[in-house]
């Protein structure tokens, strides 16, 4: 079956998985530091407002609205190769440090919080921490309260007074139950490392995409079996 094209949409979120080539992408907390540091940069050359990351030992998740169809693309060369040279070099690895090209789906506007909350939550799915802000490594403690990521956009947050900041962070981390979240964000997930829209039926029909890829997003959720786990390594 032929590989659909990347499906971008300027002005969307998107969801993005990447994953390592066989290997731990993270060893140390500099490993994160340097991948964080350039996706900052990365994304402001590129044209990119970031919503949400989480960096696991083994892949990284993003949420973030391109400005054009290219900047995506863009975004994720510049900042695959920036880390990949960083980690040869720290690390003396030879051969890929990522697997293949990424995987990215665009994500309606309405479902961008339940799908950060579920990204942010796996780290304590898979038992690396009990509560979500103790990982550091994710932008969970920002979108809660805990601290301030400035790299990061706030979707329609505007000029909101630091009572409005903190009203939203308390709602924010009421709103985290990971076992309501599972079901959602793994069908996320799987409809990502396809290239299927993620949203509602009348979002998915608004998109200017083939009626192919328009019946396959609306047509078929995640298998019943079919069980995603987030790649990790639990020695970080």
């Amino acid at each position: 079956m032929a590989r659909l094209a990347r499906l971008t949409i300027p002005g969307l979120p998107h969801h993005i998985l990447q994953s390592g080539a066989g290997v731990p992408v993270f060893r140390s907390d500099d490993d994160c530091l340097f991948y964080i540091e350039c996706l900052q940069r990365c994304a402001r050359e590129s044209g990119v407002a970031l919503y949400a990351y989480l960096l696991l030992p083994e892949s990284v998740r993003l949420i973030a609205s391109p400005r054009s169809v290219s900047s995506l693309s863009i975004f994720m060369r510049r900042l695959s190769r920036r880390y990949a040279v960083w980690y040869n070099r720290a690390h003396s690895h030879t051969g890929p440090v990522w697997q293949g090209r990424f995987h990215s789906s665009v994500l309606e506007l309405a479902s961008l919080q339940k799908l950060t909350l579920y990204m942010e939550g796996l780290p304590v799915r898979e038992g690396f921490v009990k509560r979500p802000e103790q990982y550091v490594w994710s932008s969970y403690a920002h979108h809660a309260g805990f601290r301030t990521d400035p790299f990061l956009t706030e979707p329609d947050a505007g000029d909101e007074s630091r009572a409005l900041r903190d009203a939203a962070c308390r709602a924010y981390r009421e709103l985290f139950n990971m076992e309501s979240l599972q079901p959602f964000g793994e069908e996320a997930e799987w409809k990502t490392r396809r290239g299927w829209p993620i949203g509602s039926a009348p979002f998915v029909d608004s998109l200017p995409v083939s009626e192919e890829r328009k019946r396959a997003a609306r047509g078929r959720g995640r298998p019943r079996r079919e069980g995603i786990k987030a790649d990790g390594n639990r020695n970080l």
